[in-house]
């Protein structure tokens, strides 16, 4: 089918893209051990190509000039997602990156993850993917080596930027300077509908920041807060969004230090809450079972279940934990 991905060699895909193979519309090259010689073969083999929809280039050792060559051909193209994660672009690749954005009306979905992409790179590339291009919907920035500075240039561009609906920054060093900078595009942004800051160590100074611009935000419907150190003072300030906030649908808060106190004070959130349908809390401690029973039980009865959901779908959860919480689920109806 058009839409399923195939996995093949270079030398199997070069024949079907230099012919235009019009049922070749989703190529995987995934760990194809491509590296700079094999990307110049596939740019060439490209250049008259406009079947292609998606191409997955991730974990080939392919530097950043070269992507030079795929740039005149990204510019006019039909290629809708490229995924580079895993790679070694750098600055400089991020930079010919951005030059194929300015002009290309086609691709909706990036990802760059992991890629050594510096504070300058993503400089380049916020301006051109936020401020220049107008069709892209998905950025995936995370794992690469930029910080506060970097969440700078992003944050300019969000503010301008009508067209993005999905932005990663998943494991950067941001820290909470980092997140004032993202805070200020996101209070003029419209169009955000999920953030990925997980591991990004922002902290309850962040998540405080965060909370204020979630408080008149109507755009974010999920948000990923996975890993980031945030204990009570964070949880007590996204109870208070969960009392306000009738946008957000699926918050994630996965691996923080949120103890009894910011458990009780999430359960007092969810209680007025009517719209969030995912809550995430999985890796708290067994001994503070009796809080998230208390979340659980506290949420309004159609949309019990889907509370559940982020403690039931990992299969680490403790089998004594499922049980009490079905317990707590059949009282409950």
């Amino acid at each position: 089918m058009a839409d399923e991905w195939e996995k093949l060699s270079l030398d199997d895909a070069l024949p079907r893209l230099e012919a235009n193979d019009p049922t070749l519309t989703c190529l995987s090259l995934f760990r194809n051990k491509v590296g700079d010689g094999g990307a110049v073969r596939l740019a060439d083999g490209l250049r008259r190509n406009t079947a292609l929809k998606k191409l997955n280039l991730g974990s080939n050792d392919i530097g950043g000039t070269v992507l030079k060559c795929f740039v005149a051909w990204l510019r006019s193209n039909t290629l809708e997602e490229l995924n580079l994660y895993g790679n070694n672009i750098g600055d400089e690749g991020a930079e010919w990156l951005a030059d194929a954005l300015r002009m290309n009306t086609a691709l909706k979905k990036i990802n760059v993850y992991g890629n050594k992409i510096g504070d300058l790179g993503v400089a380049r590339l916020a301006t051109a993917a936020l401020r220049d291009n107008t069709t892209l919907e998905e950025l995936i920035l995370g794992g690469n080596n930029f910080g506060w500075e970097g969440m700078g240039s992003l944050a300019d561009g969000l503010w301008r930027n009508t067209a993005l609906k999905k932005l990663s920054v998943e494991g950067i060093n941001i820290g909470s300077e980092g997140l004032e900078w993202l805070a200020d595009g996101l209070r003029s942004n419209a169009t955000l509908e999920k953030l990925d800051l997980s591991k990004t160590n922002i902290g309850d100074e962040g998540v405080i920041q965060l909370a204020d611009v979630l408080h008149g935000n109507t755009a974010l419907k999920k948000v990923d807060l996975r890993l980031n150190d945030i204990g009570a003072d964070g949880a007590a300030r996204i109870a208070d969004v969960l009392q306000c906030n009738a946008t957000l649908e699926e918050l994630d808060l996965e691996g923080n230090k949120i103890g009894a106190e910011g458990q009780a004070r999430l359960a007092n959130g969810l209680r007025v809450n009517t719209t969030l349908k995912e809550l995430d809390l999985a890796s708290l401690k067994f001994e503070d079972m009796k809080q998230i029973m208390d979340i659980v039980l506290s949420a309004w009865l159609p949309k019990v279940h889907s509370c559940l959901y982020g403690l039931f779908k990992k299969p680490q959860k403790r089998r004594s934990l499922q049980v009490i919480l079905f317990i707590s689920l059949c009282i409950a109806m």
